[in-house]
């Protein structure tokens, strides 16, 4: 039997002048209860008993799923008085009858498979596991530090940054462990758990890169209502990054590609990429290009390339979800210019369902590598020299080497 803990007993202030005496967790989300997709994709995850911990407004939460999902196997824990996130979970560990049981929030959706999560768990001997969604511009949240094997080192303080892994709200939890601790009935499981004891226990953290929202402020609640409109839109997937010369079109040494003329496929890249875009869900090309504000070629003329190029690939079956570019000079640092990693921050920020952690990136540069590495992309040099590199997975003479690899 998998058990899941679900939180359902918060008050949902930030939303409440929107919610019309709903609960948070029944917020209407693109015609269904929010709810309703928590519920939904625990089932997907195998979970068979469900434990509601719920207090605010708990009667319309227990009518919602006695009339929706009569058949579950259920349990309510209901707070007379609200216990704080590590007192709910506490007192609702008297209905679990397994020896671990999974957490999530009701406010949150988090696309975690709990069989990755489970064999981490298993692997690690763990007795508390956290799943970690990295996040641009985590600072609504604070962030998490790991070791690197896993363990977790520290939870940080709200702060901002530009990048960082944060508590994605799904946990494993040893129940013996949890109850041992002698812990008050009413504590927050962030400030009086974790901060606690994280220097003397063993927490593990776990990467995990699938689609996440938090419903809890108005800005994510009103975005929720085009996210879930369509199951696709929420689901996760797999992105391949290329870079553009070297990759995609041969190298001009010495200089650069100025119109459509000068715009040559390699021929590794036609004969293999109908192949290698089979294991992707969008594919994206990112690449430098300081020639526009060198002044050599306008970005008009960098974009009737760009349409070209696209045009000629989609006759090969593949699409091409978009390409981005970085026109700054060198000299000026920018955030965009690889090795840096702002075009992966703007792809993930306009594809949010993007899971960068099994994305790749193919390049022909250490620059191309250094960028994928700082998101947590799977790095593929395709380079001839018998140089090696750090920031590369893979070192491959070509594409056609790549190809097999996909093909097997």
């Amino acid at each position: 039997m998998r058990e899941c803990i679900v939180l359902a007993g918060g008050l949902g202030t930030r939303l409440s002048h929107m919610l019309h005496d709903l609960p948070k967790s029944l917020a209407p989300v693109a015609g269904k209860a929010f709810l309703k997709y928590i519920i939904d994709f625990l089932i997907e995850q195998k979970i068979n008993h469900f434990i509601f911990s719920v207090g605010h407004k708990h009667e319309a939460i227990l009518d919602f799923v006695q009339r929706n999902y009569p058949y579950l196997k259920v349990d309510y824990c209901i707070e007379q008085v609200p216990l704080g996130t590590g007192g709910a979970i506490l007192a609702s560990m008297k209905y679990v009858q397994t020896d671990s049981v999974f957490v999530v929030n009701s406010d949150t959706y988090y696309g975690v498979d709990f069989d990755w999560l489970e064999k981490n768990h298993q692997q690690y001997n763990a007795t508390f596991s956290v799943a970690l969604k990295p996040m641009l511009r985590p600072q609504r949240y604070g962030t998490v530090n790991i070791d690197e094997k896993s363990r977790i080192i520290e939870f940080v303080e709200k702060k901002e940054s530009a990048y960082g892994l944060i508590n994605g709200g799904i946990y494993l939890i040893e129940k013996e462990y949890f109850l041992q601790k002698k812990l008050p009935p009413n504590f927050s499981l962030e400030k009086d758990f974790f901060e606690k004891f994280v220097d003397k226990d063993p927490f593990y953290g776990f990467i995990n890169d699938s689609f996440f929202i938090d419903i809890g402020i108005p800005y994510d609640y009103n975005r929720s209502q085009l996210i879930f409109e369509n199951k696709n839109n929420y689901k996760s997937k797999r992105a391949l990054f290329l870079d553009r010369d070297g990759v995609i079109n041969k190298l001009r040494e010495g200089d650069y590609v100025k119109s459509w003329s000068e715009f040559e496929f390699k021929k590794d890249f036609i004969s293999n990429i109908s192949q290698i875009s089979k294991s992707f869900d969008m594919i994206f090309v990112v690449t430098n290009q300081q020639c526009v504000e060198k002044g050599i070629i306008s970005i008009d003329e960098l974009n009737r390339i760009h349409s070209k190029m696209i045009s000629e690939i989609k006759k090969h079956g593949v699409e091409i979800a978009g390409v981005y570019f970085c026109p700054h000079l060198e000299t000026l640092n920018c955030n965009c210019r690889k090795p840096k990693p702002g075009m992966i921050d703007q792809i993930k920020n306009d594809y949010p369902n993007i899971d960068l952690i099994h994305s790749l990136m193919i390049g022909d540069s250490i620059g191309d590598m250094m960028m994928a590495k700082q998101r947590n992309v799977i790095t593929v040099w395709v380079n001839s020299s018998e140089v090696k590199n750090e920031y590369s997975d893979y070192q491959l003479q070509s594409l056609d080497d790549f190809s097999k690899i996909v093909k097997n």
